[in-house]
């Protein structure tokens, strides 16, 4: 069965950006763009809220790959997050660009048939309105937080909106060099 996968960077104390919605100066390691690369090489699609898929295609779709600046792991991120079929959940956007996917109502219809259809697994990167909408609905599978080491004492927490008890069953933890902590874990959807 195809799964949808969380997969968000957050800092020790479980924040994505700060108390006033601003993000991470956080640059990823090379270990960890080639653990990235793999992870969204290997992915059907990716599913996003807004802000994020607003912020992703702003520079990963403008990154100019054959510069020599440019280094090679963000290079092939570039060129899979291009070929990627991006899936975006929004109340705001009329329209995206190319052949990504917007949606605007029935978000669970459409989100299960899109899981159900998928040749493996989506990715979920969005912020924690939709991430706890998406859990009460039972859509999300598994969750890889990449856990910074750092905390920052207040902000937006990426399970701040999540209304009841989430179980979560570790599956594995991976230590990075940068001293990121990339933990993995399993959520039970049964009904």
């Amino acid at each position: 069965m195809n799964k949808i996968i969380l997969y968000m960077f957050i800092t020790l104390d479980g924040f994505i950006a700060g108390p006033n919605g601003e993000f991470d100066d956080y640059e990823p390691s090379v270990e960890e763009m080639q653990f990235a690369n793999g992870l969204f090489g290997a992915a059907s699609g990716i599913i996003f809220g807004r802000k994020t898929y607003e912020g992703f295609v702003s520079y990963w779709d403008t990154l100019d790959v054959a510069d020599a600046a440019t280094s090679a792991v963000d290079a092939e991120f570039a060129t899979i997050f291009r070929k990627m079929n991006r899936i975006v959940v929004s109340r705001t956007l009329t329209h995206v660009e190319g052949r990504d996917t917007l949606i605007t109502q029935n978000l669970f219809e459409t989100l299960s048939k899109l899981k159900q259809q998928a040749a493996g697994h989506l990715l979920l990167i969005c912020g924690p309105t939709l991430l706890a909408t998406l859990i009460e609905h039972k859509l999300v599978d598994e969750c890889l937080l990449w856990v910074k080491p750092k905390a920052i004492g207040r902000g937006m927490a990426l399970f701040g909106e999540i209304k009841d008890l989430l179980q979560l069953k570790p599956s594995s933890v991976r230590v990075f060099e940068s001293g990121c902590v990339l933990q993995h874990y399993e959520i039970d959807t049964r009904p």
